[in-house]
C-alpha cells in the first residue's frame, strides 16, 4: 500500500513472477477477481490507470505485451491503509473457452475417481490443445 500517499495519488506497478501458475490478489483479506485473465485465445491487456480501485491487477503469463511471459500489473492507491497480498496459485490457466470441472469427461464417475491417475488414465486423457 501507499502508506502516506493521499487518495488522489496512485502507481502502476510490475511484478516479474515468470511462472505459469496463475496470481491471486487479496485486499484487507478480500479475494479480488484480475481484471482479464490473459491466455493464448485472449491476448488484451486491460489499460491499468488512476480511476481503478486500489487492487485492480492482471497476471501477463503469456507474455502478450513485452513478449517475456510471468509480469504482474497492479494499481496501488494511496489514502487507505488497505495492503494489497499477491499470492501464487496452484492453478494453470490455459483456455478461457474450456472449464473443466471433475465432474467433465468422467473423472469422478461411481468406478473411480479418475482426476489423480496418471498419463492417459487421468488429468492427460482431457486436455487437448
Amino acid at each position: 500500500h501507499l502508506q502516506y500517499a493521499d487518495e488522489d495519488c496512485w502507481v502502476k506497478v510490475c511484478i516479474y513472477y515468470g511462472i505459469p501458475n496463475s496470481i491471486i490478489a487479496y485486499v484487507d483479506g478480500h479475494e479480488l477477481e484480475p481484471l482479464t485473465t490473459i491466455t493464448w485465445d485472449n491476448m488484451a491487456m486491460p489499460t491499468l490507470d488512476g480511476s481503478q480501485p486500489h487492487g485492480s491487477y492482471f497476471y501477463d503469463r503469456v507474455g502478450a505485451e513485452t513478449g517475456r511471459p510471468g509480469y504482474l500489473y497492479a494499481v496501488l492507491r494511496g489514502g487507505s491503509n488497505s495492503v494489497l497480498d499477491l499470492k501464487i496459485s496452484h492453478k494453470v490457466v490455459l483456455t478461457t473457452r474450456v472449464t473443466v470441472t471433475s465432474e467433465w469427461g468422467g473423472w469422478n464417475d461411481e468406478n473411480s475417481n479418475n482426476f489423480f491417475n496418471k498419463g492417459i488414465d487421468g488429468l492427460v486423457r482431457n486436455i487437448a490443445l
